[in-house]
Parts: structure tokens; sequence; C-alpha cells
């Protein structure tokens, strides 16, 4: 499992915590640790993200998954509890945020050729 972000949702995150008063910041936590994560609460396995961009991209292939290989760490997310008390978060869903991120993609790729 994973945890993924869409990069824009990320950017306007960043800019909010920065805009934030240093007794905003700090409220409700005990210690004045200035690390904050920054994620979407929202876990995805590798087969499904496989899957969705498939899907996206228009892939008619089949998926291949080779399961004699480690599974490596099993879950890569984020305790967001401070990001939480500090500012409401909202997320651009998985499927949006692959299929613009393809279109800029392609819209960039064109632009080179």
């Amino acid at each position: 499992m994973r945890e993924l972000m869409y990069v824009d949702d990320f950017a306007a995150i960043c800019i909010k915590l920065c805009a934030l008063r240093k007794k905003e910041f700090f409220q409700g936590t005990l210690s004045t640790n200035t690390f904050v994560n920054i994620g979407s609460n929202i876990e995805v396995s590798i087969r499904q993200l496989a899957k969705s961009i498939k899907e996206i991209v228009g892939f008619n292939g089949d998926l291949l998954f080779d399961d004699s290989w480690p599974d490596g760490t099993m879950r890569k997310s984020l305790n967001c509890e401070k990001l939480q008390r500090l500012l409401p978060v909202s997320a651009t869903s998985l499927e949006e945020g692959l299929e613009l991120t393809y279109r800029d993609y392609i819209q960039n790729t064109n632009r080179r050729s």
C-alpha cells in the first residue's frame, strides 16, 4: 500500500502552512516540533495504481506481477494528525490526479516534438 498525493494539493498545503502565524502553527501541540507530515491519508495498492494508470492511458495489454520478488515495505503512509489539526485538507482523487498528470504529460510531450 502506498499513499499518493497530487502535486498541486501538496503545493497548496505548503503555501497555507507558510502563511500560518507561529501561534497558529503550534496550537494544540505540547512541543515545538516543527515537522508536519503532508499526505492524503488515502492508501492504494500498487496493483490498483497500475490498473488505474492502465485505464487512463488506454493501455489494452495485460499487467504482469512477479510474485517471486520480495514485497518490500508493505505500507508507506504518513501520520498527518498535526496537519489535520492545522488546516482543512482537501485532496484530489487518485483517478483525477492521474488524469491531470497524464494530460499534462501529453500536452508537454507534444510541445517538444
